[in-house]
């Protein structure tokens, strides 16, 4: 990913790399996309930390009575900083830790996958919403992803209560716009497909790998 080469002088104090390994095989590409619910829905999709801040989502929800809100993830620690639900709105599914296929079905009958994390890259929540055709909402913007194939928010600091009718607005144009999410789900599955696969990963290894004099078959 571009946004990590640009990154490593910094923080690293190494040379800028010609190449950057793309992440392989987020999710099997042959597995079917899954339809999207009949009725609103959507994903959260991370650890229940503050970091994350998923009382945002909680948030949002309340905003959106009619509209199902799926909330996957668990308390990375749970200790007294971690965040608690409480007094949920009806319309959320706290679901726990949910992997595999199953989350793959409920991401990709998600019409948007919301990322509300206050620090975050190119999380790979992101990249599996987008090989499941589901647009993306978020603060964080890397590699242009939420911009290209969903909505950016822009930063935002602190609780994020301050930027809550920015949420609200970008959801009411994932909801209202039949024809521009089921564009950007589309765009995104193929941007995901081409960039994220076994092929380019071993192409840029092996591309790293000759220039540190490493030859292999």
């Amino acid at each position: 990913m571009s946004y990590m080469r640009e990154m490593i002088p910094e923080v690293f104090g190494l040379p800028d790399p010609e190449i950057v390994l793309p992440n392989p095989d987020v999710i099997d590409y042959s597995l079917p996309v899954a339809k999207k619910a009949p009725r609103p829905r959507v994903v959260f999709l991370a650890r229940l930390d503050p970091v994350k801040r998923p009382w945002l989502f909680v948030e949002l929800a309340r905003r959106f009575p009619q509209t199902e809100f799926l909330m996957l993830g668990q308390n990375f620690v749970a200790n007294s900083s971690t965040w608690l639900p409480e007094k949920m709105p009806d319309n959320i599914k706290a679901m726990g830790n949910v992997s595999g296929a199953r989350k793959l079905e409920l991401i990709g009958s998600s019409w948007a996958l919301i990322n509300t994390a206050i620090h975050d890259e190119s999380a790979v929540s992101n990249l599996e919403a987008l090989a499941c055709e589901t647009p993306l909402i978020s603060y964080i913007e890397s590699d242009q992803l939420a911009s290209r194939f969903g909505i950016c928010l822009g930063y935002d600091t602190g609780d994020g209560l301050d930027s809550m009718d920015r949420l609200v607005g970008a959801l009411e144009r994932v909801l209202d716009d039949h024809e521009w999410r089921q564009r950007a789900g589309k765009e995104g599955r193929a941007w995901v497909m081409g960039e994220h696969n076994t092929h380019n990963f071993l192409c840029s290894f092996k591309s790293i790998c000759a220039q540190c004099g490493v030859r292999g078959s």
